[in-house]
């Protein structure tokens, strides 16, 4: 296996998820050791081609990555360096958006593993990260399109 794989469905049309998935990052993506550990405050994605994915910390920030594709609202790509990897070991994720029926699935692909020797098969933990990661942002997509609704009537 070289990828990992992850996706979700979510209940709104593909400009909100693009835009939750991009812009409002925090509201989905939770801290903790698997996850960037207990310096992360938070994370950033600059919305541009060339863009930088940063973790932000306390004092400063982390890139993880540099964006390679923006195209709001069907597809996203990033390239993807683990802080403990080689300078020469990066991965792309690719993110797309695409309508079905009364919302958008989400679909994330990570790939590009076969550059990583420094820490080998860890696109099986990926595969499972990335999961988790889809659906704390389902949830997050859940509660906002709830909170719309509630406001709408």
């Amino acid at each position: 296996m070289n990828e990992a794989r992850a996706e979700v469905f979510v209940s709104v049309p593909p400009s909100r998820a693009f835009e939750l998935f991009t812009g409002e990052i925090d509201r989905w993506w939770r801290r903790g050791e698997r996850y960037g550990g207990p310096d992360v405050e938070g994370h950033r994605l600059e919305p541009q081609l060339g863009g930088r994915f940063v973790e932000v910390l306390a004092d400063g920030e982390n890139e993880l990555g540099r964006i390679t594709v923006w195209e709001p609202p069907h597809r996203l790509a990033f390239t993807w360096r683990q802080g403990n990897w080689l300078p020469q070991e990066v991965t792309e994720v690719e993110v797309r958006f695409v309508s079905s029926g009364a919302g958008t699935q989400v679909l994330l692909r990570h790939h590009g593993f076969d550059s990583v020797s420094s820490q080998v098969g860890c696109e099986v933990g990926y595969q499972a990260g990335w999961q988790e990661l889809l659906d704390w942002y389902s949830e997050a997509s859940d509660a906002i399109d709830q909170r719309e609704e509630e406001t709408c009537t």
